[in-house]
């Protein structure tokens, strides 16, 4: 296939997944919110708006990772609250049989409107992007303990490794998708 059939095969998938998820979210958020694809508007928001405040374990150098990670099949995502704030960034690759979420980093000012529900909108957007793409799980590396009960937390179950990665914190475990994912919010299971 060429790089230009790949790339709008991939958009569209990222487009369908960026719709089903603004549709899942927007009866169940209290806020104005809308996820999309990464936008330089995205990049300047991490500047501007989050500045000093970003946590060690997740402060990505995003010009590096959007550098590295240019494959159509490379999904760079930004959540927006109210049009304005950024909420959080990501962004998910496929493998063989899933959609990797690599990177998620959100707002870390203790204000933000969707502060317990970011990982929630990324695992759904991520899995809404594996059923376009016809893979079959979402995996996730968290860099830390409290992120790794998070998405326990969440539905996802850890399992070994299937290969060992070194990343910046070690070796990681991949988490492998379920049908549904608890809601943080106390509405019904959320459906990938």
């Amino acid at each position: 296939m060429q790089l230009h059939q790949a790339r709008a095969r991939y958009l569209e998938h990222k487009l369908r997944a960026v719709n089903a998820t603004n549709m899942t979210f927007k009866s169940v958020l209290s806020v104005g919110f809308r996820v999309g694809t990464w936008t330089t508007r995205a990049q300047q928001c991490i500047r501007d708006q989050w500045g000093g405040h970003r946590h060690p374990d997740v402060s990505w150098d995003w010009d590096a990772i959007l550098h590295r990670h240019r494959d159509p099949d490379a999904f760079a995502f930004a959540g927006w609250v109210n049009e304005h704030r950024l909420g959080f960034v990501g962004l998910a690759v496929t493998t063989s049989i899933s959609v990797e979420l690599k990177f998620l980093e959100g707002d870390p000012r203790e204000d933000c409107p969707i502060g317990g529900s970011r990982a929630l909108i990324a695992l759904d957007l991520s899995a809404n992007y594996a059923e376009a793409c016809g893979k079959q799980e979402v995996w996730v590396r968290p860099v830390n303990p409290t992120l790794e009960r998070l998405y326990i937390s969440l539905g996802l179950r850890s399992e070994p490794p299937r290969v060992s990665r070194a990343i910046s914190r070690g070796v990681c475990k991949w988490f492998g998708l379920h049908a549904t994912f608890s809601d943080p919010l106390g509405n019904a299971p959320v459906a990938s």
